[in-house]
Order: structure tokens, then sequence, then C-alpha cells
């Protein structure tokens, strides 16, 4: 196993540059949320989601996951960008996605249930099992704290 690179504030022009060419915005409307193994950067009602290239199959992974559950129903984050996800950028992998404002509601137990029951509903048959490919959304913070 071998650990991620957490990009650092020497690599942050770059990556608002990145995110701001594949969102086809300015980099002076971007707005850095939070800097790790990947920067997340919010352009309007845009995320953008930039990591450095060795990181390029885990968000084909995530866009892949993200586009089979739009396909069976599940209501979860969308791709932004019509199907061009992951974009290679001047060396960093960018995945644009819609941006949900929260408004700092925290969903009630009765919704996560109905959620997680529209969840497996959606996916129980073996076909829409298949189209979802294997994810680990975790597997990035455990590699960069065994390192």
């Amino acid at each position: 196993m071998t650990a991620r690179r957490v990009m650092g504030m020497e690599d942050i022009g770059d990556v608002v540059e990145a995110a701001a060419r594949a969102t086809g915005r300015s980099a002076d409307g971007g707005v850095i949320l939070r800097r790790a193994a990947s920067t997340l950067i919010r352009f309007g009602g845009v995320l953008a989601r930039v990591r450095c290239r060795d990181d390029g199959g885990r968000a084909e992974r995530e866009v892949s996951v993200a586009s089979a559950l739009e396909r069976v129903g599940v209501p979860a984050v969308r791709v932004a960008d019509a199907g061009r996800s992951p974009v290679d950028v001047d060396g960093f992998v960018v995945t644009l996605w819609h941006w949900i404002d929260g408004l700092g509601r925290t969903a009630q137990p009765g919704e996560i249930g109905r959620l997680a029951a529209h969840l497996r509903a959606a996916t129980a048959r073996a076909e829409e099992r298949s189209a979802i490919p294997a994810f680990d959304p975790l597997g990035a913070t455990r590699d960069v704290l065994i390192g």
C-alpha cells in the first residue's frame, strides 16, 4: 500500500486554477472548503474536487457509483458535468459535482431509514448491483493515517 500525497499550500494556486478551468469559471470565484488528500473548491452551484493524478482511479469509481445511483433513482449528489468527469487538468484529476446546500438541517432517523430501504430496493437486482463498482470511501483516510 502506498501513502497518498496530501496537497500542500505550494499546490493551492495550481489546484484552484485547474478547478476553475474544469468548471469554465474564473479562479477568483472559487472558495476553498477543504485541503487534504483532495481539495474541495466551490464555484457557485458547482463543487470541484481536485486530486493528484495518482488518485484518478478513486475519482473514476466515485463518478461511476454516483452515476449508477442516479440511474436507479437513488437520491445522492450528482455529477455536474454531464459525464465528462473525471478530467485531467495540468496534472490534477478534477471531478465536478452539483452543490447541495444542507441548510444546517440534520436528517432524522426515519428519513435515513427510508433512504436506506430505497437504496436496498433500487440495488437489489443483480444487474443493478453489478453496475455499481466496489467502493471504499474511507480507504483514502486509512491510507493517509497508516502512511
